[in-house]
């Protein structure tokens, strides 16, 4: 353990010298911008990558990124422990962002190997789903004895630290600033998503600041009391080499000020020197969404709405733009305008240039489970004063109805409509979903 220590600690005296290898031009659209106008850039940036498979998928990339630089062994963020590459007998795939924060959805952020980690199998245990917090002095549970050279603590949580839950993990304080440049990567990354009871006592729904206060506060200062070390950087390529995607801030880590620190009224550069906010261009463009960009809703069951919030940003617009939806599934996406749902509007040039940006509100309502094929529409925005329309596709995944209901029994009081409200004459023959009014209630039917 003395060696991969005095690793970490000689490497972190490199860490302010050379930028981690982004591609070229990975960034530029992010100059200039600040707050809530730079997150949603740098969500356009990173949400569309290549994921990996689960489980042997994973540890094939871990490999790429977890492994000791003598190749030896796994990195155990928890114990220190080291296993050796040969095999992962008593070791976990650790989430350190909780997959129950979101609902436990087997998503992207299920399998996103940004803050998956090889871990003890006993040290996955004593985290749980807890948040990372601080533990209060004398409040210490005891050590896990299954557990090898334990390097956490798990107990209750500092005054006004995780929504006062009763149990929190923290980790060692050579990992703080790597755990919270990963938090501050996936609330980026998978600001769209809405996160659970014990997720929202870390992380807040909407697209800005996506962390609740106590969460913020604390993560700056794991942040900047532990900077990025050379082992981060490394791991940061080898993220790039399986997912095509980057955390941002391991590559430039003063964007976590200018987002939700100490300067956050000055747009970013590379350069860090500060600019004036951007003006007009002789071109208009879009910087968020890409052209090409996916945004995968994935629905509980049919009938069941999935909402995701599309950050739009732009700048040098003098007319208005339209955003429409369209497609083979298109009549299963629309835009929320309050409670009401439309297939097209209208974005005001003022909002686009605004430095905060205007958002999308996209909702998805499958009518029907999705087997091979997933539902599909295109996102299209166009106008006036830009060259090329910019295109994006919505890809809706729907899990078999939540509800199967028996066939009434002959002389009960039951109709059957189709989803679109016609009458059916009798029982449905054909499989498939409708409503059935029995009883003075109305229930989703699935015919099979």
């Amino acid at each position: 353990m003395n060696i991969r220590k005095g690793f970490i600690i000689g490497c972190a005296l490199s860490a302010l010298l050379a930028a981690a290898d982004a591609p070229e031009g990975y960034y530029d659209a992010c100059t200039g911008k600040n707050k809530s106008a730079l997150k949603s850039q740098l969500y356009s940036i990173v949400k569309n990558h290549t994921a990996i498979s689960y489980s042997d998928g994973t540890w094939k990339a871990f490999q790429y990124t977890d492994v000791d630089p003598t190749g030896s062994y796994w990195m155990d963020i928890y114990t220190h422990e080291q296993v050796s590459i040969s095999g992962h007998s008593g070791m976990n795939v650790e989430h350190t962002f909780p997959k129950s924060w979101w609902g436990g959805i087997n998503n992207d952020a299920w399998k996103d190997i940004v803050h998956l980690m090889p871990v003890d199998q006993w040290a996955n245990n004593d985290r749980s789903n807890y948040p990372f917090a601080e533990v209060k002095p004398g409040t210490e549970k005891a050590p896990n004895h299954r557990c090898p050279s334990p390097n956490y603590k798990v107990g209750k949580p500092m005054d006004g630290q995780a929504g006062n839950t009763n149990w929190v993990f923290e980790p060692a304080d050579e990992y703080k600033g790597d755990m919270a440049r990963t938090y501050f990567y996936m609330v980026t990354c998978y600001q769209d998503l809405t996160w659970d009871a014990t997720g929202s006592l870390t992380a807040a729904q909407g697209i800005y600041p996506t962390l609740q206060p106590w969460a913020i506060e604390m993560l700056l200062r794991w942040h900047r009391n532990d900077p990025v070390s050379e082992k981060e950087r490394k791991r940061n390529d080898g993220v790039y080499s399986q997912q095509r995607n980057r955390n941002p801030f391991i590559d430039h880590p003063e964007m976590v000020e200018h987002i939700w620190g100490n300067m956050q009224d000055i747009p970013w550069n590379a350069g860090e020197t500060p600019i004036d906010p951007p003006i007009e261009t002789e071109t208009p463009e879009i910087t968020a969404p890409l052209d090409g960009d996916i945004t995968i809703f994935e629905a509980a069951g049919p009938l069941e709405e999935t909402i995701h919030v599309i950050p739009v940003l732009g700048q040098g617009f003098t007319h208005s733009v339209s955003a429409k939806i369209s497609g083979p599934d298109a009549s299963m996406f629309s835009f929320m305008l309050g409670s009401t749902p439309l297939q097209s509007v209208t974005l005001a040039a003022a909002d686009i240039n605004d430095p905060e940006g205007t958002t999308l509100t996209v909702r998805y309502i499958p009518t029907e489970s999705t087997g091979e094929l997933n539902h599909q529409a295109t996102l299209t925005l166009s106008g006036r004063d830009l060259e090329k329309d910019v295109t994006m596709s919505f890809e809706g995944i729907c899990a078999a109805a939540s509800i199967t209901l028996p066939t009434p029994a002959p002389g009960a009081d039951a109709r059957y409509f189709t989803l679109d409200g016609r009458m059916l004459d009798n029982i449905p023959s054909a499989p498939g979903l409708y409503i059935v009014v029995s009883g003075g209630k109305a229930y989703k039917y699935l015919a099979r």
